[in-house]
C-alpha cells in the first residue's frame, strides 16, 4: 500500500507540473469574442485628420470609417454620454452644436 501511494503521489506531482507548464504556453493573441480567422482592423485616426473642423453631414461616417480602417464608427455630439469600453477597431467622431467635427479618436 505504501508503494502505491508513493507512486500515485509521483504521478499526481507530474500531472500538476505538466498542467503548470501548459499554462505557460503562449499562442497567437486575439481579442475576446473575435474568431481567430477574422482579421481585426486597426483604426488609424491619423488618416482622417483632414476632416477636423469640417461640417459633419449625415451619412459621411461610413466614408470616414473606411478611410480610417475602422470596423465600426460612432458619432457623438457634445451632450452625448459615451461608454468607457475601449474598442481598438472603433472610430469615435465628436461634433459640436454646429455639426463641426472637433475631435476624433479610436477606441
Amino acid at each position: 500500500m505504501k508503494n502505491f501511494l508513493f507512486l500515485g503521489g509521483k504521478w499526481v506531482a507530474a500531472g500538476v507540473a505538466l498542467l503548470a507548464l501548459a499554462g505557460c504556453q503562449s499562442g497567437p493573441k486575439q481579442a475576446e469574442g473575435i474568431p481567430a480567422d477574422k482579421a481585426v482592423a486597426d483604426c488609424s485616426v491619423e488618416k482622417v485628420q483632414h476632416y477636423l473642423g469640417g461640417l459633419y453631414r449625415t451619412g459621411m461616417e461610413e466614408d470616414i470609417r473606411k478611410e480610417a480602417g475602422a470596423e465600426e464608427v460612432r458619432v457623438l455630439d457634445v451632450s452625448a454620454h459615451e461608454t468607457m469600453d475601449y474598442r481598438h477597431e472603433r472610430l469615435n467622431i465628436r461634433v459640436d452644436k454646429n455639426h463641426r467635427i472637433f475631435s476624433m479618436s479610436c477606441g
